[in-house]
């Protein structure tokens, strides 16, 4: 859980598994943060447009309905490639590497408990891999 003394940190979490989101979204706003859901790569691209001056980080799964997170992700750089990205799948981080290639630097590997990802966004937002 975060200190009252740590500044909130916005997070746009992208997954298309409704219950997924809610479940994370209500567990981060616990220990603190400001979330933003989004359950496609639409959706993700109108939120990050509107709202990425804001964002500390964006956390996108890798297989969307719409497009793959990596797609996401280049899409979103065209708008603000300030903010740092967290790519989460159930595939390991070797077999979607090459997709990835140099536009995501945090990988989370699906499934995930909430300090392991409380962990990479601390990682993101502060540019520091782990």
């Amino acid at each position: 859980m975060r200190s009252a003394a740590e500044p909130e940190r916005h997070v746009l979490f992208v997954d298309d598994e409704p219950a997924i989101g809610t479940l994370v979204s209500y567990a981060l706003e616990l220990s603190g943060y400001v979330v933003l859901t989004a359950h496609n790569g639409c959706d993700a691209l109108r939120l990050y447009a509107a709202h990425h001056d804001q964002l500390d980080v964006v956390v996108v799964d890798y297989i969307l309905p719409d497009m793959r997170g990596d797609q996401v992700v280049a899409r979103m750089r065209e708008i603000d490639g300030a903010v740092p990205f967290v790519c989460m799948s159930g595939h390991s981080q070797q077999e979607i590497a090459p997709e990835l290639g140099q536009r995501i630097a945090f990988f989370l590997h699906k499934p995930f408990d909430l300090a392991s990802l409380s962990e990479k966004l601390d990682e993101a937002a502060l540019g520091v891999p782990a």
